[in-house]
């Protein structure tokens, strides 16, 4: 790791933390007024970075390993999250629908 990245660590974790933190937060708000939380997240990030939010960890997470590590992980939590949530009836419903998005390809 290059020394600049390992001085940035303790307040990248600081910042992580933080935005853990205010998730939490989120959550619990979005519960009591019944919003989407990831519509209310998307949103509360879309937000932090047009004020210009100069975060440690938005130069951890840029390089080359940045995209599989979004492919590879994230993706299959967010999806496996929309399958939990979802009506087994509307699924049955709509999967002719779902079948010829899934099978497209480009």
């Amino acid at each position: 790791m290059p020394h600049d990245l390992v001085e940035q660590l303790p307040r990248a974790l600081l910042e992580v933390s933080l935005l853990l933190g205010a998730a939490v937060l989120i959550s619990l708000l979005t519960r009591r007024i019944h919003i989407q939380l990831t519509v209310v997240l998307a949103m509360a990030g879309l937000i932090a970075t047009e004020l210009g939010a100069d975060l440690a960890i938005s130069s951890l997470l840029t390089g080359e390993g940045f995209k599989e590590l979004l492919i590879n992980l994230f993706l299959p939590i967010l999806i496996f999250e929309a399958a939990l949530g979802l009506s087994t009836r509307i699924f049955m419903r709509n999967l002719l629908a779902i079948s010829a998005l899934a099978s497209v390809t480009s």
